[in-house]
């Protein structure tokens, strides 16, 4: 009983503070300051590859739209509601074939 007294007690003021720090968080950030850290093709290549090999991927099937995410340019002008599964040894076989694949569809 004494337990749940002390984390009763305590939640408020867990949650305020919480509440409070991601208040500071927004004031500071800039939401009109347009960022250019995107990567370059040849980075965004590198990083999916590396993520295929990761636990991210390990039970999960890599899908059409995980790489129209990585790679918006082979993405169709309409979006299908079809998600194709793209086998591992293809893209560990070259992931810039399976790009050419997208975007010639």
């Amino acid at each position: 009983m004494v337990i749940e007294r002390l984390n009763s007690s305590y939640s408020d003021t867990l949650l305020s503070n919480e509440h409070a720090s991601l208040q500071e968080d927004i004031v500071h950030l800039d939401l009109s300051c347009t960022s250019n850290n995107s990567l370059s093709f040849d980075d965004r290549i590198d990083v999916f590859k590396s993520l295929t090999q990761s636990l991210l991927f390990q039970r999960t099937a890599i899908l059409s739209d995980d790489i129209e995410f990585w790679f918006p340019e082979c993405a169709p002008s309409y979006k299908r509601d079809i998600k194709l599964a793209v086998s591992k040894e293809k893209i560990d076989a070259s992931l810039e074939c399976v790009i050419a694949e997208f975007m010639e569809a």
